[in-house]
């Protein structure tokens, strides 16, 4: 067979015969132990610790017979690490920074070692820094923003203005849109706007405070807010006067109620449009042109005049500022001029022709006799 251990073994042999007879000799047997191969330990190089934190590391081996016993055979572990144990395993709460250098020795199961020398860093303790106190809340900040609807107007075009009370020193934020937001106390403000005639402003906040009306209150819970007033713009067009339209017919068969009247506004009035059957009732518009039309039966020519105030050329009317709460009426006159139609001149030649028949047969009978 193949012997697995060293050592020296005795033993005896009894040999017996044919006959039943037996003789015996004690023998001894020396087994030599083999050869070693090289054992090899990981891993090669440990992890570095830290202080008052928790280590564990398990060291292996191979290349020999299992199992393996491991010893420390020189050196010294960092402070606070429990001896290396027979599996290997180094472990414990390092309390001392340092370098620590030893040597571990791996034995297997024939008796064959190996070695290998490790170092272990542990860093010097730096216990983190207190954190920085978080800083004290700033003020709020205060933009302004302008938006404009209709009308000729520009956005830049009107100043914008907060003006806060005496809780606030007097603070003043001006400027044309968009005013940049700017550091303000806490305190009430007037939001307020200077610029082009004929718009009606509303005011709406975001981001914080409260907005009654064109006031603004900001509070310390605004503190580090940035609050934004927008004042909105409508285009309201200046009434001047009021308009109403009327309907005279002559000749033909149309009447008044065939026909629809309208005042169409231009550019400068905005959308206004004037507009229903004889007589249209007079109702307020603003300065600027009017185009007077008609719908309605054909064969009428339309003439166009003016009492009450405007200028009428045309069918186009010019209300000025001059006109103001003045009832201006425009009437329509119209006049039938159609030609009579094909079928009565039809007619008429019809007549005609059955005249002169008969006359022809009455000749031709005054002839016969």
């Amino acid at each position: 067979g193949t012997p697995t251990a060293a050592g020296t073994f005795t033993f005896t042999i009894t040999a017996t015969d044919a006959n039943g007879c037996t003789g015996l000799r004690e023998y001894t047997l020396v087994i030599n132990p083999a050869a070693c191969p090289p054992i090899t330990l990981s891993p090669r190089v440990l992890p570095a610790g830290t202080v008052n934190r928790p280590y564990s590391q398990t060291i292996t081996a191979g290349g020999g017979l299992a199992p393996y016993a491991f010893t420390m055979t020189s050196g010294t572990l960092p402070t606070g690490l429990s001896p290396i144990t027979s599996a290997g395993l180094i472990a414990g709460t390092p309390t001392v920074a340092g370098t620590f250098t030893f040597t571990i020795t791996a034995t297997d199961a024939n008796g064959c070692a190996g070695l290998r020398e490790y170092t272990i860093y542990i860093p010097p303790y730096n216990p983190p820094s207190p954190p920085n106190p978080p800083n004290p809340p700033g003020p709020a900040k205060l933009g302004l923003l302008k938006l404009v609807n209709g009308g000729t107007a520009s956005a830049t075009d009107f100043i914008l203005t907060a003006t806060g009370d005496v809780s606030t020193g007097s603070t003043i934020v001006t400027g044309t849109t968009p005013v940049s937001a700017v550091d303000v106390p806490a305190g009430v403000y007037i939001i307020s706007e200077s610029g082009p005639d004929g718009y009606i402003a509303t005011f709406s906040v975001t981001g914080g405070g409260t907005l009654d009306a064109n006031i603004l209150t900001i509070t310390e819970a605004d503190e580090d807010k940035t609050i934004t007033v927008t004042i909105t713009n409508e285009f309201t067009p200046a009434i001047a006067a009021k308009i109403g339209l009327i309907k005279t017919v002559t000749g033909g068969t149309a009447s008044i109620g065939d026909f629809t009247l309208t005042a169409t506004g231009g550019a400068s009035t905005g959308p206004t449009v004037v507009t229903g059957k004889s007589p249209v009732t007079a109702v307020n518009v603003p300065v600027g042109v009017y185009t007077i039309t008609e719908t309605g039966p054909a064969g009428y020519t339309a003439a166009f005049s003016v009492t009450g105030g405007g200028t009428l050329i045309g069918n186009k009317l010019t209300i000025t500022e001059a006109d103001e709460d003045k009832t201006i009426t425009v009437t329509i006159s119209n006049t039938f001029t159609a030609i009579p139609t094909l079928s009565e001149w039809g007619m008429i030649i019809c007549i005609i022709l059955l005249g002169l028949t008969s006359i022809y047969y009455m000749k031709k009978r005054e002839v016969n006799i």
